[in-house]
């Protein structure tokens, strides 16, 4: 996933799904709650769980919910499926289910040729295939509802609204029911009248809760909306007319600041930035956009200086500590932007972008064996094996290399073939 580029580098975004799932993962009863978290550049409406609890959602989906219930309600029904293990289910009655199919349609194949008519066999094969989509689909649409009904009692239970669940599904229902072009959700996740009815009727055995009013979930999809969408001039007229219309909506305020600092438009931000300060207290979100302000003005030094009192709250924010080594970075200060990201690193080591970032500012630095363990350290986050190798080979001619560097490729390379074996034999 991360090697594909599709994912959005984003650790805010990250951060705020992580902590909604781990509010509900107690209740999900999953054997494994050290989950990962992937948030996809798309606009398009989709989530999904991989076993060995990786849970992905697409950032469209955050600018696609009402509220943040909705917005856990997704996250619920992928957690149930992890839960009950449905993709182990339904792999193992593919690989039970594959004997048959291939017989039925070798079947129809003789039997066009015994009978010299192609649209005989073609027929029988098509009978035989149409037969195992069927299955495959009551066997889906099956596994959907038992994740509808667990991930309601888990949102209950997590505090969250229960009705959010049914009242996404008839959102989906009404916006693309007659849809032609139905989004991604929709063909990996069946939704039916009866799907909407039985979880209005689960729904209800629990009390309704009023809805988290989170001002943070409606900064977050501002974020989503502003980086999905590059701030172009379309999402800047859009969040202009909404603060507007809704002079009292965060979410505007924050769309609107965000997308004038994207567009290195700083001075326009800044009412924007003070109406947030005054009205939303102690959001990083803001932090970070006020130590940004203080960049992009020119006033580097007061953003060190902001984001350093800031850290020393939240010495392990992957937010503030990146953007804090960026700026760093930018001011020249090479030395501090080094010892920052390695300091990051050893809390948060599975961090692809930490090393990208690490491997650049360690190539200004003029660190040449930096920079190659650096990279090797980021292709094997990226699963990039062939870019690992290459830049192990290159690390190797480095001048000077001592006896424990050279162990340490050793050991890199060993990992490469470990990890392109271990993905051959998946395959």
């Amino acid at each position: 996933m991360l090697g594909s580029g599709s994912t959005l580098d984003d650790p805010a975004l990250e951060s705020y799904v992580t902590d909604i799932l781990y509010q509900l993962a107690p209740y999900s009863n999953l054997p494994n709650t050290n989950l990962n978290v992937v948030v996809l550049d798309t606009t398009e409406l989709n989530a999904f769980a991989v076993p060995g609890a990786l849970i992905g959602i697409n950032a469209g989906m955050l600018m696609y919910t009402d509220n943040q219930d909705q917005l856990a309600s997704v996250l619920a029904h992928e957690l149930s499926h992890l839960s009950q293990r449905h993709y182990a289910l339904q792999r193992a009655q593919q690989e039970r289910e594959r004997p048959y199919w291939i017989a039925a349609t070798i079947a129809g194949i003789l039997a066009g040729v015994a009978s010299g008519n192609a649209d005989v066999g073609g027929a029988a094969v098509t009978s035989s295939l149409a037969a195992n989509q069927g299955r495959s689909l009551a066997f889906s649409r099956l596994h959907e509802a038992e994740a509808d009904r667990i991930g309601i009692a888990v949102l209950a239970n997590a505090g969250f609204d229960p009705q959010a669940m049914p009242d996404m599904l008839s959102k989906l229902q009404r916006d693309y029911g007659n849809s032609t072009k139905v989004p991604e959700m929709l063909l990996s996740h069946p939704l039916t009248e009866k799907r909407i009815a039985d979880s209005q009727a689960r729904a209800a055995t629990y009390p309704r809760r009023p809805h988290t009013a989170d001002n943070r979930f409606l900064m977050m999809q501002a974020r989503a909306r502003v980086l999905l969408n590059k701030a172009d001039q379309a999402t800047l007229s859009y969040y202009q007319s909404r603060v507007k219309e809704l002079p009292s909506d965060p979410g505007g305020h924050y769309g609107l600041a965000l997308t004038y600092i994207e567009r290195k438009q700083p001075a326009a931000a800044l009412s924007e930035l003070q109406w947030l300060e005054q009205n939303q207290h102690d959001s990083l979100l803001i932090q970070a956009l006020r130590a940004r302000y203080l960049a992009e003005s020119g006033q580097g030094a007061s953003a060190i200086s902001y984001l350093k009192q800031h850290l020393a709250l939240f010495p392990d924010n992957l937010m503030l500590g990146r953007l804090l080594a960026q700026i760093y970075e930018d001011q020249n200060q090479l030395q501090s932007a080094r010892a920052l990201l390695e300091d990051l690193i050893t809390t948060h080591p599975e961090q692809a972008g930490l090393w990208y970032d690490l491997s650049e500012v360690r190539g200004k630095l003029k660190d040449t064996f930096g920079i190659h363990d650096a990279r090797i350290e980021y292709f094997l986050r990226t699963a990039s094996w062939e870019d690992a190798e290459r830049q192990i080979r290159y690390a190797r001619s480095t001048r000077g290399i001592t006896v424990v560097q050279n162990d340490l490729l050793d050991a890199k390379e060993n990992e490469v073939k470990e990890w392109k074996q271990w993905e051959k034999d998946m395959r």
